[in-house]
């Protein structure tokens, strides 16, 4: 590179410095433009309702202001926000996702006869073994004669909910109806054995009728395919053996199935390619609201690699937000406090993939070539020091990040710019590097 084409780039990029800084100039008078004009409106309200506090009979001319009620104002308040992005400010601070995604409460329940793999469902999406104190007891026979609900290990506010089993003597179905609201739950599964029986679409009616979200599930996958074994049906494939099963009971039940979904699934790791657990998950998650569906994807296991790919796009989505926040951070004209925030900014993130992606999992340290990640501070300084110093281009961004302290205005843009495009690409290699591991986590346990 020549020196004429130096100076172009330098050109270049100072110019896209100095036109990003007056972007975020104007993004922040504009905001602040939006809070002072309700600020005057506010006092002319006080001033109204002053002047009439006086004549109790006053009845105050609304024709004569343009005031607003407080909801309206709360509304106008955070409009120049929304205006931009409707979940900017969810995506661009790290803390208030987590505090959005903790305090989502989400009650799901499985329901259906004895036996059908339901308690081993409930444990399979909490990702909790047996020995753990919060495992769900299985085994033979109905081992629940009232409603027992379990919590998700890394959020109280996600429980699973284990029905009892209904029309028997124990538990008829006026008596099941009486003693539980089925309208209280997010969504139902209900489990079934080899067909779908009377009662199953009996409480399929019932949600129905209370408008709650449910699906038909079978979770005896790695069962029919090692019959077939036995059978020395080699002839067929495993997905030709599922594929078997669900035409015969979408036949066999062709009328109560109307409208209804079916789910063919395994709860067993190493058959989860085989079948509906990733298109199960789909399907919940879609009858939930936005903050509830990322929620759930949150605090889920990882139980399909579409799962991975969906924890991935949003966590990607978040990135041009964080750098965006980390850009006016570095713009405090304050020699390196702008960088020890930015650091803790992009901990916070880090954080945030190696929980999504379960990789401070004690299994993980068990899969070859996949280093086992800790959320301790310790560690995840080394995580973001290690990633800082394996690029030469830290050391000029810290450089530019002080230089607004330096050099008025110019040197701002310059830290801003160098500082947004910096943390996106940490964050980006960082993201992918996990969902790599993610990817290698989940094809060790689900192969033969």
């Amino acid at each position: 590179m020549d020196l004429k084409e130096l100076i172009l780039d330098v050109n270049s990029f100072l110019l896209e410095s100095v036109l990003f800084y007056l972007f975020l100039l104007m993004l922040a008078v504009w905001l602040l433009q939006g809070t002072a004009v309700n600020g005057i409106k506010r006092i002319l309200r006080n001033i109204h309702r002053r002047n009439n506090a006086d004549d109790d009979d006053a009845i105050p001319n609304t024709e004569d202001y343009d005031l607003m009620s407080d909801s309206e104002e709360a509304t106008n308040r955070n409009y120049a926000t929304k205006a931009i992005n409707p979940r900017l400010k969810y995506n661009n601070n790290p803390d208030e996702m987590m505090m959005i995604l903790r305090n989502q409460m989400i009650k799901l329940a499985v329901t259906g006869r004895s036996c059908t793999g339901k308690s081993t469902f409930i444990n399979l999406v909490r990702d909790v073994d047996d020995g753990e104190p919060k495992f769900a007891k299985t085994g033979l026979g109905d081992c629940n004669m009232k409603p027992t609900e379990y919590e998700h290990p890394r959020n109280s506010l996600i429980t699973l909910t284990d029905l009892p089993a209904f029309g028997t003597d124990t538990v008829t179905k006026k008596m099941f109806l009486e003693s539980i609201d089925l309208s209280v739950f997010d969504f139902v599964l209900i489990f079934f054995d080899s067909v779908i029986m009377e009662d199953d679409l009996w409480i399929a009616k019932q949600l129905q009728a209370l408008g709650t979200s449910y699906c038909f599930v079978r979770s005896k996958n790695d069962l029919e395919i090692l019959h077939a074994k036995d059978k020395c049906d080699m002839g067929k494939t495993e997905i030709e053996v599922v594929n078997e099963i669900r035409k015969t009971i979408e036949i066999s039940n062709h009328r109560g199935l109307k409208g209804s979904r079916l789910f063919l699934i395994s709860n067993i790791k190493k058959y989860f390619h085989i079948g509906d657990i990733g298109p199960l998950f789909s399907f919940i998650a879609g009858k939930l609201p936005k903050d509830k569906r990322d929620a759930l994807l949150f605090f889920l296991p990882i139980l399909s690699p579409e799962m991975i790919e969906n924890k991935f796009k949003m966590l990607l989505e978040r990135i041009k937000f964080i750098s965006l926040r980390a850009a006016v951070v570095s713009a405090i004209p304050v020699p390196f406090l702008d960088t020890a925030i930015n650091i803790y900014l992009v901990k916070q993130e880090i954080k945030y993939y190696i929980e999504i992606f379960l990789l401070d999992k004690e299994y993980v340290a068990k899969v070859p070539n996949v280093k086992k990640r800790h959320l301790s501070e310790k560690h995840l300084d080394a995580i973001v020091t290690s990633g800082l110093a394996s690029t030469a281009k830290i050391g000029m961004a810290v450089i530019l990040s002080q230089a607004d302290s330096l050099i008025p205005v110019i040197g701002t843009a310059i830290a801003a710019k160098a500082t947004s495009v910096y943390v996106s690409a940490f964050l980006s290699n960082a993201l992918l590097e996990m969902k790599k591991d993610a990817i290698a986590v989940y094809a060790h346990y689900t192969k033969y």
